[in-house]
């Protein structure tokens, strides 16, 4: 699948919202954008390709088509697709210069329903898909937006379809994190003898994570983990425990990752809710890989680097087709 995302807005960071839309033109009204369940190929529709830089510390998005007016809310859009946010009338204008006056509405994410401390309620989701290079090498792409234990199973019954292919991607763009104790149970699905991934300091105790092998499933069956080349892709919304996962791996030389820089946003945090209502994020400990790699500030750097541009986006071509040759290539 390649990367088109049709949204307008920044919690696009979080993975709390989707958004697809398709445009209804109407000469003597605002064009009504009609949401859709999945993404729209390009072609007669709004295209908005929203790219993403990090430096570690500060996450800056943009979008085309350029938003050249706000025009205002729409509640009425709002009332009509059932969403807690009015609709938002926008002026944009497209990459060859037409400007379209539409009205957006946002709509929930599919998945499960998942708490993380005082964090807002978020969607949980995980989706599996086969393909084959162009050679015909058959390959399991499998892509969820945040570790939580509720996927878990999920990613565990698709290492089981794809145990017997001939490659792997683990799509992490846009993951924020999540538990980082579940980067040792899904690393278990790819490691054939025990390692540590990394090492987290905290004021009073050292943790180590290690993973080791996953040697059988939830249902008994005995079975090896999976031993093929794997490819990683991440890109600058690649965040904390995903940074520990395609890190740790990276420094064991069991993954070859594709894209750009994560965000460079590895500490172990915790929250308080203080007593107006907000909540604090805080950090607790320093994280390391195994080979003493600190990611914070840094990131992770790809071994291979896929920057996302409009002209590449819009020809199909993303870290997924980077992926996907070298995985052509891998013996």
């Amino acid at each position: 699948m390649k990367t088109k995302l049709i949204a307008l807005s920044a919690l696009i960071a979080l993975n709390l919202f989707r958004a697809g839309a398709q445009v209804v033109q109407n000469p003597q009204a605002i064009p009504v954008v009609q949401p859709v369940p999945a993404p729209i190929p390009f072609g007669q529709t709004l295209d908005v390709i929203p790219y993403v830089s990090a430096d570690g510390y500060t996450i800056q998005l943009h979008i085309v088509p350029t938003l050249t007016q706000f025009l205002g809310y729409d509640t009425d859009a709002a009332r009509q697709f059932r969403t807690v946010v009015p609709g938002i009338a926008a002026r944009l204008r497209t990459p060859a210069g037409v400007e379209l006056d539409v009205v957006m509405a946002r709509v929930k994410a599919p998945g499960i329903p998942v708490v993380l401390g005082n964090l807002p309620v978020q969607s949980a989701f995980l989706e599996a898909v086969e393909s084959h290079t162009l050679s015909g090498r058959r390959v399991g792409i499998i892509r969820f937006n945040i570790w939580m234990a509720a996927l878990a199973e999920p990613f565990a019954q698709a290492i089981d379809r794809f145990r017997n292919a001939d490659g792997l991607i683990i799509d992490l763009r846009g993951n924020p994190g999540g538990l980082a104790d579940m980067i040792r149970g899904i690393a278990g699905h790819l490691l054939t003898e025990p390692a540590v991934l990394g090492r987290m300091h905290m004021r009073q105790a050292d943790l180590e994570f290690h993973a080791n092998p996953r040697l059988s499933t939830s249902d008994g069956r005995r079975v090896q983990p999976f031993a093929g080349p794997v490819g990683l892709l991440v890109d600058g919304l690649t965040g904390s425990a995903s940074e520990c996962f395609a890190g740790g791996l990276q420094s064991l030389k069991r993954v070859r990752v594709f894209g750009t820089t994560t965000m460079g946003q590895a500490l172990p945090a915790s929250t308080k809710r203080l007593s107006n209502g907000d909540v604090l994020l805080y950090a607790i400990g320093d994280f390391v890989t195994s080979t003493g790699l600190r990611l914070e500030g840094r990131g992770v750097v790809p071994d291979e680097v896929v920057a996302l541009t409009p002209d590449a986006l819009a020809a199909g071509h993303d870290a997924e087709d980077a992926a996907m040759a070298w995985l052509d290539r891998a013996r």
